[in-house]
């Protein structure tokens, strides 16, 4: 009789027109603070110049490059508290219009997918939620022995969230003889619609309207040390934290999943959008009772070293208490807070510093990087599942 004695999740934020949203004008900064007074300016930024810029890397350490986005009507404002802070700045992105129509176009160019051939469904484009579904609906029917199909509930416009258990593989069948692995491949379904249709840079749900403003940031929405830091109680801010802890019926199901099963759950790990690096907790953020952060920060690094071994790429990797991405009301943090022992934040590409043809890329991936941030993922996420099958964590 086969046994599972660990269960492996893997989740996903894939954040990502009709009418939609132009950014005609917004510029795209990069800022590498000189010492901790500057870092300090930063952080103050908001408050001194009275209005919220787009943080596309949180404000944590020295040791990062930060990267936000201004409107233009604000812009002045931000380059005369700079050079008053004596804070150089790069401008990466002196419209970001022209990166976000790529974006747009990159999506409108994803061609409708045959339903009934699951060998047409191309990996490297970015598809529709319908299409998602309906890929993992019939690769369920085609291999059921393989894979089993099952949901965590419905969001808040009604679009099911659905859950991919892998049963058994030719190439990783012992793996699997070990531990289950289960994938929630698009915990946002209405916030990612939203994205493809009316705005790019979208990362909130759609609930609402509050004050006017649609949606909250679901990895500030979960109940462990909610609004502490990194987050607003601002309806309008692209950060809001909701009006209560899973105050969003997407972030309160995945912790009815969590809760469920937290005695069988061995690893967790949410993909997120961008930067290339391996993030774990540290015992004095989450109130862990144990302190296996050594633990933690050695399969971190294996799994950066696979990596870099298979594709080439080099992950930074470090825990929240370095900052590298500090903010609270994460899934992470409270899946770590359950007991869960390895827990990490896997930050896809691109990496901070890179850049193409048509420059910075940051959250617009083009469709023709998705395979091998998928593969990199795979690496990481593969020393990791191996690490739980092969011990009794």
């Amino acid at each position: 009789m086969v046994m599972y004695t660990s269960l492996l999740l893997l989740f996903s934020f894939f954040e990502f027109g009709c009418s939609y949203q132009s950014y005609s004008g917004h510029k795209l900064l990069r800022v590498v603070p000189n010492g901790e007074a500057q870092l300090a300016a930063l952080r103050e930024m908001e408050s001194a110049v009275g209005f919220e810029v787009d943080y596309w890397t949180e404000v944590g350490s020295l040791t990062k490059n930060y990267v936000f986005a201004v409107a233009p009507t604000n812009f002045p404002a931000v380059a005369k508290y700079m050079t008053s802070k004596k804070i150089d700045y790069k401008i990466l992105i002196s419209d970001l219009s022209k990166s976000v129509q790529r974006s747009y176009l990159d999506v409108k160019n994803t061609l409708a997918w045959d339903r009934k051939n699951i060998d047409t469904f191309e990996l490297s484009k970015y598809h529709s939620y319908e299409e998602q579904m309906a890929f993992l609906r019939l690769m369920a029917d085609e291999y059921p022995e393989y894979v089993d199909l099952g949901s965590i509930g419905k969001s808040y416009e009604s679009r099911e969230i659905r859950y991919v258990k892998l049963v058994i593989d030719p190439k990783y069948g012992d793996l699997l003889r070990e531990i289950d692995i289960i994938i929630i491949p698009n915990v946002n379904p209405d916030g990612y619609e939203y994205t493809r249709k009316h705005d790019r840079m979208w990362r909130k749900t759609r609930s609402g309207p509050l004050k006017g403003c649609y949606g909250v940031d679901l990895n500030r929405n979960f109940p462990f040390k909610w609004g502490y830091t990194a987050s607003s109680d601002n309806s309008c801010s692209v950060v809001f934290r909701g009006q209560e802890p899973l105050s969003e019926i997407e972030s309160s199901n995945m912790a009815k999943f969590f809760e469920a099963n937290k005695k069988s759950i061995k690893a967790y790990v949410t993909l997120h959008s961008y930067g290339e690096n391996i993030i774990y907790p540290n015992r004095q953020k989450t109130d862990s009772k144990s302190d296996d952060t050594n633990d933690l920060k050695a399969l971190a690094l294996e799994a950066a070293q696979a990596v870099q071994d298979a594709c080439g790429t080099q992950y930074k990797v470090g825990s929240s208490s370095d900052d590298l991405f500090a903010t609270s009301g994460g899934s992470d943090d409270y899946v770590k807070s359950l007991g869960v022992k390895y827990v990490y934040t896997l930050e896809l590409k691109p990496g901070s510093k890179d850049s193409g043809n048509t420059g910075y890329y940051g959250f617009h991936l083009p469709p023709k990087h998705i395979i091998p941030a998928a593969e990199e993922a795979s690496v990481a996420l593969m020393t990791i599942a191996k690490k739980i099958a092969s011990s009794d964590a």
